[in-house]
């Protein structure tokens, strides 16, 4: 239990020095809920994006009041299916996971040309969402 402690704290410590990338956006974006009944809630918010790239690694998370995304070009286990096609375009991660029986899939594009976000889980509910998103300049304080 020590080891794995350490080897987090030495990953949280490690990420914020080695950090090769962040990058924060700010999106208004659309998100249709629907549940395995067939009944659909829509919202629509402000969220920020965060992308952060350490190595070969890449994060894109966010927490809204109506949405949560994480998810990683990182596998979690040999058994999943990570599809990386990110360029200088583009962020683009596909990643499946199948547990207990359940499978689920993942996607997030972010076009970074027009700045359109576009991601979709694929579970016993469903998630998708639409957006267009800006940059945050990190050198400039609004206050």
């Amino acid at each position: 239990m020590k080891k794995i402690i350490l080897c987090v704290v030495a990953w949280m410590l490690s990420s914020s020095v080695l950090a090769d990338s962040t990058l924060k956006l700010i999106c208004d974006v659309d998100i249709t809920n629907t549940y395995s009944s067939g009944n659909e809630e829509k919202f629509r918010e402000t969220v920020q994006v965060d992308i952060e790239q350490i190595g070969k690694m890449m994060m894109v998370s966010t927490d809204g009041q109506n949405i949560s995304i994480s998810i990683s070009n990182h596998k979690n286990n040999p058994s999943d299916q990570v599809v990386d096609t990110s360029d200088s375009n583009k962020f683009q991660i596909y990643y499946a996971t199948s547990r207990d029986g359940e499978q689920r899939s993942r996607e997030i594009k972010i076009d970074r040309n027009t700045g359109n976000i576009f991601y979709q889980l694929n579970a016993k509910m469903s998630v998708k969402l639409l957006g267009s998103c800006k940059r945050v300049d990190m050198t400039k304080k609004l206050f």
